[in-house]
């Protein structure tokens, strides 16, 4: 049972989560009144969200035919490392699809570099487009491979810091080297991945985010990750708020990533630089765009997990039409005005953390009770079982002294 409500968990969240779908056409037939419409969507990626170097990695795309015409399609899939750069590319044949019908696309391929990886998926069908993005974690291969890799080697350009800790496995990654202007703030995050797998089901609890003062203000959102089981991330989000008056100069952010069963300390190199607003508002632009495909991911896997991830998802949507909007802005040279619609699109993803984390903790919560009612009853019952045998061992033995009574006075 719980298995059949895991996969309808897992479908509806594909449908309402994943699908991208390009604009329909419509149509009207004058002879019959029946309206024709051209329309379909990417509504599933399929992969794991963890894989070890040197594995073997399997993509599924799903298009279905959601409108009411025949139509041909092709998919294409594209894996890409952290900078979007691209590593491999994958395309079907044209195929012909009658309204409801879906085509499953798989690929295989050898990842032969670490970190995070993107997954991009389109499907083309009469000059149409639908998209669909997705990602996974590449963990560092741990002994030297027997075989020669096949497929390109990209280096990222954008610096990410990638450590192992302890058994079970915990995984960090963040930008070690920053550049920020005066001014202004600047979101920094840090992933927490439990890749634990090959040493059992182990879970981090409890998990903190402890930054040492560096002369420039941050706050943490969310203030503590309760629970991250094997195979899971999560992701906290530091705030910098540098001052006008700040000088220009290195500083240094040395944090843990503490939890019940282990910790580790990182440090970030954070470079104050004079204002140069159009670089700032586009860096700050690709800085939000990278978190919010973060957070899809994070919220799609809380929703298969039973969580109700509907008010996170919510601010999650409100900071992605802030950004769209300071790009239109930024295309306009309106850089003031892109600025203040990231500032507030910032406000927008704290807030989608802090509430994702309560949603978290909510369906732990929702654990506890359950068990707790089940251990009160069970005491009930067996506190009513002892007052019966004591009330019948009563009755009994004054029967006997009755009975006994009787026989004398007899």
């Amino acid at each position: 049972m719980k298995m059949k409500w895991a996969v309808l968990i897992s479908v509806l969240v594909s449908l309402f989560v994943l699908p991208s779908y390009s604009s329909a056409a419509t149509s009207t037939d004058l002879g019959l009144g029946v309206e024709s419409v051209l329309r379909g969507g990417i509504v599933h990626i399929s992969h794991p969200y963890i894989i070890e170097q040197y594995d073997l990695m399997r993509i599924g795309v799903a298009f279905r035919n959601t409108g009411s015409i025949d139509l041909q399609e092709r998919i294409e899939v594209s894996v890409l490392n952290f900078s979007m750069e691209p590593i491999i590319y994958f395309y079907d044949t044209y195929f012909d699809l009658k309204p409801g019908e879906e085509r499953y696309f798989s690929v295989t391929y050898i990842p032969t570099e670490s970190g995070y990886q993107w997954v991009y998926a389109n499907a083309s069908y009469d000059s149409r487009l639908a998209e669909a993005w997705s990602g996974f974690y590449v963990t560092p291969f741990t002994a030297t491979p027997v075989f020669e890799p096949s497929g390109p080697s990209v280096t990222p350009t954008v610096p990410v810091v990638v450590e192992e800790i302890g058994l079970p496995l915990m995984v960090i990654e963040y930008e070690d080297k920053i550049e920020v202007n005066k001014g202004h703030s600047y979101l920094l995050y840090v992933m927490v991945n439990n890749t634990g797998v090959r040493y059992g089901n182990i879970s981090f609890n409890n998990i903190l985010f402890l930054g040492k003062s560096i002369g420039i203000p941050f706050n943490v959102a969310p203030e503590i990750i309760h629970k991250l089981e094997t195979g899971k991330s999560s992701i906290f989000l530091i705030t910098l708020n540098v001052p006008l008056e700040a000088e220009a100069d290195d500083y240094f952010l040395d944090f843990t990533v503490r939890s019940d069963e282990t910790e580790k300390n990182g440090t970030i190199q954070i470079t104050v630089k004079e204002l140069d607003i159009k670089k700032e508002v586009w860096r700050t632009i690709q800085n939000y765009l990278f978190i919010i495909e973060r957070l899809k991911l994070e919220l799609r896997q809380a929703a298969l997990d039973g969580a109700n991830v509907s008010i996170a998802g919510s601010y999650l949507d409100e900071a992605t039409t802030k950004v769209n909007s300071a790009i239109s802005f930024y295309d306009r040279e309106e850089y003031e005005s892109a600025m203040e619609e990231l500032n507030l699109a910032r406000n927008d993803l704290e807030r989608c953390v802090l509430e994702l984390a309560l949603a978290r903790a909510e369906l732990l919560k929702i654990v506890l009770p359950g068990y707790f009612s089940l251990v009160i009853i069970i005491l009930i019952i067996l506190s009513t079982i002892t007052a019966l045998l004591f009330i019948f061992v009563r009755r009994r033995k004054r029967r006997r002294e009755r009975k006994q009574k009787m026989k004398q006075t007899g």
